[in-house]
């Protein structure tokens, strides 16, 4: 996407230097603002998709899609996003087992755990 904004750049700057006005270089030049943004979005998307860092990684998938992204980086992020909240709450969960007066209370939250699929180290990405 970098690319193609870099191309579009090229091209709008040789527009601008012509004798002629061309009558929809204000067109083109707001498409390239709204492919920056795109662009913008879909890098800072791709560097946190192994962030834990969950409100930055919501409001992403709410940049994304306000600018019309679809695609797998986005489903992928979204996926991550849901995944995520599930284990902040297993996680809050599986804590309060150490101020739990009654057994069965821990077990609840331990069959939760294990109905996510959680039952490992490597299935969580919380630390």
């Amino acid at each position: 996407m970098e690319t193609n904004l870099s191309s579009m750049d090229v091209l709008l700057i040789r527009a601008g230097q012509l004798r002629i006005k061309l009558p929809n270089l204000r067109i083109y030049q707001r498409a390239r603002a709204s492919l920056a943004a795109q662009a913008g979005v879909a890098r800072q998307t791709s560097d946190h998709m192994e962030s834990i860092d969950l409100p930055i990684m919501l409001a992403l998938v709410a940049r994304a899609k306000a600018y019309g992204m679809q695609g797998d980086l986005v489903d992928a992020m979204s996926k991550r996003c849901e995944l995520l909240e599930a284990q902040f709450q297993l996680r809050r969960l599986l804590q309060d087992c150490a101020f739990y007066d009654v057994l069965e209370d821990a077990q609840i939250a331990l069959r939760k755990a294990r109905d996510a699929q959680l039952d490992g180290e490597a299935e969580w990405y919380l630390p």
